[in-house]
């Protein structure tokens, strides 16, 4: 019985987490509008800085931390860690290092796999 509340608990906060990233995923798309649609280039500094301030960033902070190389090796970690977990397509969100979820799905797509998720781990071993 508690092993089922624990798993739940997990899914409350996964599904919490999946809400952020909804949140997140909206601060995203003015990033992308900036270079898909409106065609500006991401390799420039008052595209970059501009998109930061859209989303609530210090820009002038986040110039430093890139010029900086602060995240590098945090960064080149999880690209080694998504190479060898087989991610091909962005985003690709991990679930419990196990289960995978490939390309922009929305909120409905994360609900039901977490509800599968859930039904796995409660069933008995064969």
């Amino acid at each position: 019985m508690q092993l089922q509340n624990t798993t739940k608990d997990q899914l409350r906060a996964i599904v919490a987490r999946i809400e952020r990233l909804e949140e997140e995923k909206a601060a995203l798309a003015a990033d992308l509008r900036k270079v898909y649609a409106e065609g500006q280039d991401p390799s420039q500094w008052d595209v970059i800085r501009s998109a930061a301030e859209e989303v609530g960033l210090d820009a002038d902070e986040m110039q430093r931390e890139v010029a900086n190389e602060t995240y590098r090796a945090a960064v080149e970690d999880r690209v080694r860690w998504a190479y060898q977990i087989g991610v091909t397509g962005v985003p690709t969100y991990a679930i419990n290092n196990r289960y995978a979820i490939v390309g922009a799905q929305p909120y409905e797509v994360f609900k039901d796999v977490l509800e599968q998720i859930e039904k796995q781990e409660q069933a008995p071993d064969e």
